[in-house]
């Protein structure tokens, strides 16, 4: 009896313990999708706040910035709920604007603007209005709402640079109020257009990476981004000038030699005393041994220097006009089929006048050749950003290329370390369009190496060089284009690059101005030759050997710089200060 009585209690006990488990099975679920619904709710409607946050801001954006810039004064609506509040930081966040003269040297500070910034926040994220621009915060991430007052379009930037201040509490209603404009470019001292510049614009700002995200998209270029102090910066390259190559070679340096030390050794020719420089036109049929004729005369341009030009050679001709920012001195037998413009001496000028006149009685001018003294000579500035952005610009967007012999590479856009061909071949094929080939390090092609150029277009090369001697060497060995046509072959280089060409031969340009203190030379030697025209710092024609130079006619209104290259460019520049002050009312 006692073991019956006592299973039917153990029963009865299990079916009210089950009851019970159940019941706080289903209370502890009910606390928990109310707990869960309670977070939602609160999730949805703090986002709800923060998303009329940012309609408010934005709306406050679009009537503030009738304010800016075109003053007087309005009433903007800026709700908020009960406890709610916006904040207004005179302080945070700047905009500067620096421009570098890459001829000069010179750095100068265009604007440099505290913006401040009109702040709401929630949950720890944010919706500010900063700048001209709304932003959204969250989590060390920033987003760009609403684009900021900086534009850029064809080569022009507009910056209005908004600065902001008032009362640090906003809300229900703000009275904004134009305080002042002032013009930072073009001033009084600087205009429009830029040329050898850059440009850097840098923010700096919690909502940075909404920033960084805003340049980037705009510009098209590569943003520096700096977490660790919540700065970024973009820089903008002016065109280097309506570059225009009018010579066989121009030392454009400031003090850029030219110096013959041996006789020419003439690649079509075995006179006795061949030009170093003279002319041809690859426009017309065959190249340059096809159409040099040694009883003319045909002057290679103007040979432009910044310092002096010697000659310690006499059986070379000179058919071009010198300029020099110091001396002229020549040999006493060399013919000089040409004019002279010097700023201290003229040696044995008129006497190399006089040999040239007698042995070319045909291609003097009315009146003779003549030398005329002048106070200064002008040279162009050196394009060391243009080189060094198109190098940075290929290495973060282009895949990386190894070039080696038997390749043929075709129309787009190119990154290597180095091109190094030792009796290789390669084709650059141009028949479906320019190619552009950014060179971190030097080109060089030796023991009987060729590049050959084929089709219609042009190859531009920007070689950023090791720092070193040689940043270009052609040594018995060629880059060939067709016909000697100098318009298809560029190769472009910083203040510093040297080139050499030993025994090689060369067709297009290469334009490496050194301008202010840079130390770039070309020297050619053991006969090299060159078909097209060189700008450098020092020119060198060496011993033993000599060299020649042939300027292409062709070259006259040529675009050096191919427009298919993704360069963040600026030509005109507008930037302002704007002062708007927001009172709450």
């Amino acid at each position: 009896m006692t073991g019956v009585g006592s299973l039917k209690l153990s029963r009865g006990q299990s079916e009210v313990l089950g009851y019970l488990l159940v019941f706080v099975m289903v209370l502890v679920g009910a606390t928990i999708v109310l707990a869960l619904g309670l977070s939602s709710i609160g999730d949805s409607e703090n986002q709800l706040t923060l998303d009329r946050a940012e309609k408010t801001l934005t709306q406050l954006d679009a009537k503030a910035g009738t304010v800016e810039l075109g003053g007087g004064s309005q009433r903007i609506s800026l709700p908020v709920d009960a406890g709610e509040q916006y904040r207004l930081d005179e302080s945070a966040g700047w905009i500067n604007v620096s421009a570098r003269n890459h001829t000069s040297g010179e750095t100068f500070t265009i604007t440099n603007t505290t913006m401040g910034a009109i702040v709401y926040e929630n949950g720890g994220r944010e919706i500010a209005y900063q700048g001209g621009g709304v932003w959204r915060s969250q989590a060390d991430e920033g987003l760009m709402v609403s684009p900021p007052e900086l534009h850029y379009r064809d080569a022009t930037v507009t910056l209005p640079a908004l600065r902001i201040s008032g009362d640090g509490q906003l809300g229900g209603a703000v009275l904004v109020e134009h305080v002042s404009t002032t013009q930072k470019f073009p001033d009084g001292n600087r205009s429009n257009p830029l040329e050898h510049h850059v440009v850097t614009v840098t923010v700096q700002s919690e909502y940075y990476l909404g920033w960084a995200q805003y340049l980037s998209q705009r510009t098209d270029g590569t943003v520096d981004i700096d977490n660790e102090r919540n700065r970024v910066s973009s820089s903008l390259v002016s065109p280097i000038g309506d570059v225009e190559i009018t010579a066989a070679v121009q030392g454009h340096s400031r003090n850029g030699d030219l110096v013959f030390q041996s006789d020419p050794s003439h690649p079509c020719s075995g006179e006795s005393q061949p030009p170093y420089f003279d002319r041809y036109d690859s426009r017309l049929p065959g190249g340059y041994c096809d159409q040099y004729d040694p009883s003319t005369v045909s002057r290679a341009g103007s040979l432009t220097f910044g310092g002096d030009i010697t000659s310690q050679a006499a059986a070379g001709q000179i058919q071009a006009n010198l300029v020099t920012g110091g001396t002229a001195d020549l040999f006493q037998n060399q013919d000089l089929h040409g004019n002279v413009t010097y700023v201290e001496t003229c040696q044995n000028c008129e006497a190399a006048q006089s040999g040239a006149e007698g042995s070319h009685p045909q291609a003097v001018p009315d009146g003779g050749y003549w030398t005329k003294q002048v106070s200064t000579v002008e040279t162009a500035g050196a394009i060391d950003l243009t080189v060094d952005q198109t190098v940075r610009e290929f290495r973060n967007n282009v895949d990386e290329r190894t070039i080696t012999g038997g390749d043929t590479l075709e129309a787009g856009n190119y990154y290597t370390r180095s091109i190094d061909l030792d009796g290789e071949s390669v084709v650059f094929d141009t028949t479906e369009g320019d190619i552009n080939i950014a060179v971190e390090e030097t080109v060089h092609l030796v023991a009987g190496a060729t590049v050959d150029v084929v089709g219609g277009g042009s190859v531009s090369m920007y070689v950023r060089g090791s720092g070193g001697a040689d940043d270009l060497r052609i040594q018995n060995s060629e880059l060939y284009v067709p016909d000697n046509r100098a318009t298809g072959m560029a190769v472009l280089g910083g203040r510093d690059f040297d080139a050499t060409i030993e025994d090689g031969e060369y067709t297009g340009v290469i334009y490496a101005p050194a301008g202010e203190g840079g130390d770039g030379n070309v020297e050619i030697f053991r006969g090299g030759n060159v078909y097209g025209g060189i700008v450098t710092g020092d020119m060198l024609i060496g011993s033993p050997g000599g060299g020649t130079v042939h300027h292409d006619a062709a070259l006259a209104g040529h675009e050096i710089v191919s427009p298919d290259v993704d360069i963040v460019r600026v030509t005109y520049l507008h930037v302002s200060e704007n002062h708007v002050r927001f009172t709450d009312i």
